[in-house]
């Protein structure tokens, strides 16, 4: 089995503190970046425009395509981020993928500039009260090879959430995290790194950027009073169908 990070948060637009940061979905319209047959990649715009680039998490919220696809983010600004569905091709060449939702997160930087930047929040579950619930910021440059991310903060319980990859080379790829706590040199941090399919060499010879946040596991307070949950849940593989798919309960 697996762990999954998981996070659920009320839509829209919302601040911890200093930090803004905005939830929402697509509808059902993300498919693959194919021109032949028609299909690009998806414009989201955020309610409101960030003072810079922010933070951008997505995921799946849809099993619409058997195929194995993962999300590629090809632009990001202040405004919004296009994205798309990217189907590994060990199975099969063809990368129509049928249009699926995504859910989204984007967080902005700190307005004091520090790298990473953390995230202030009211504890309600889970958690005792403390200064700093989270971090967030950005890796430039991933490839195959592990990279160990420090964390500023020193966590209980931390969930790693990772962003959609950039796409910059064209063979499929996943994000892998590994916790990795017990020799960080006076902090918690994690591992991360890109996969390609087994077909593949397992290479992935261009550079790829995406962002990462860690918060600790619970639920917590909005400075809008809205609850932002956060957990890690155990995974198996299997049969696609639905009976292989692993509840998650909230708080």
């Amino acid at each position: 089995h697996e762990r999954i990070g998981w996070l659920a948060s009320e839509k829209g637009r919302m601040r911890f503190g200093d930090r803004y940061f905005e939830a929402g979905y697509t509808e059902q319209v993300v498919t693959g970046n194919n021109a032949d047959v028609g299909h690009s990649a998806h414009a989201l715009t955020f309610e409101q425009p960030f003072s810079v680039v922010p933070f951008f998490f997505g995921t799946l919220a849809t099993f619409q395509g058997w195929d194995a696809t993962q999300l590629r983010v090809s632009e990001i600004s202040e405004s919004g981020a296009s994205i798309f569905c990217e189907e590994e091709r060990c199975s099969d060449d063809e990368q129509t993928h049928l249009a699926e939702k995504v859910g989204w997160l984007a967080i902005d930087e700190s307005p004091f500039g520090d790298q990473p930047t953390m995230i202030q929040a009211e504890p309600i579950i889970g958690v005792a009260m403390q200064t700093s619930v989270g971090e967030s910021g950005m890796l430039t440059g991933l490839m195959a090879d592990w990279v160990t991310v420090e964390l500023r903060g020193i966590y209980r319980r931390p969930v790693f959430f990772a962003g959609i990859p950039s796409a910059n080379g064209g063979d499929h790829v996943v994000v892998r995290l590994q916790a990795k706590r017990t020799d960080c040199p006076g902090s918690n941090c994690f591992r991360v790194r890109l996969q390609e399919p087994g077909c593949l060499d397992q290479v992935h010879g261009a550079a790829e950027n995406l962002a990462w946040m860690a918060f600790e596991s619970g639920t917590f307070r909005t400075d809008e009073d809205a609850l932002f949950m956060t957990g890690l849940h155990p995974v198996g593989g299997g049969a696609v169908e639905a009976s292989s798919f692993s509840p998650v309960a909230y708080y």
